[in-house]
């Protein structure tokens, strides 16, 4: 039996047990150019119609190699995203520089702002502090 193609090169899907339509649109969904399209275009490129695309994902298999695809091309392209954050925190970028020391737990996340609500109490002005950093 000749071997299947396999999905872009740089992702690992097995396309064993997979129909011939499931195996274009897995193909299709890996190609880079195709990740910001749309359903019906990803159809039409992969030769599927709309109907057989989301029958597809009713095949927990199917959905599974989908879902093991989607989190490879995410982690290939967390270096580049990496890459970029790590340039914007050396030109000074404050949020960027945070996002690395949150990413890497030199600092905890900030959570919720605290918000502090000022009411009257019999004549007497008090504050209500309202959030996750409470004074």
């Amino acid at each position: 039996m000749p071997k299947k193609k396999s999905p872009s090169s740089s992702q690992n899907v097995s396309l064993e047990d997979v129909t011939k339509a499931g195996e274009k649109l897995l193909i299709t969904l890996s190609e880079p150019e195709n990740y910001l399209k749309t359903v019906t275009e990803i159809c039409v490129i992969a030769k599927i119609s709309r109907r057989h695309y989301y029958r597809l994902f009713t095949d927990k298999e199917f959905r599974d190699k989908a879902v093991e695809l989607a989190k490879q091309i995410f982690a290939s392209a967390t270096p580049a995203v990496a890459h970029k954050v790590a340039k914007e925190a050396k030109k000074g970028s404050t949020a960027h520089q945070e996002m690395i020391l949150e990413t890497t737990g030199v600092i905890q996340p900030r959570g919720m702002p605290t918000i502090a609500q000022q009411f009257n109490v019999g004549g007497k002005m008090e504050l209500e502090f309202i959030g996750e950093n409470e004074k």
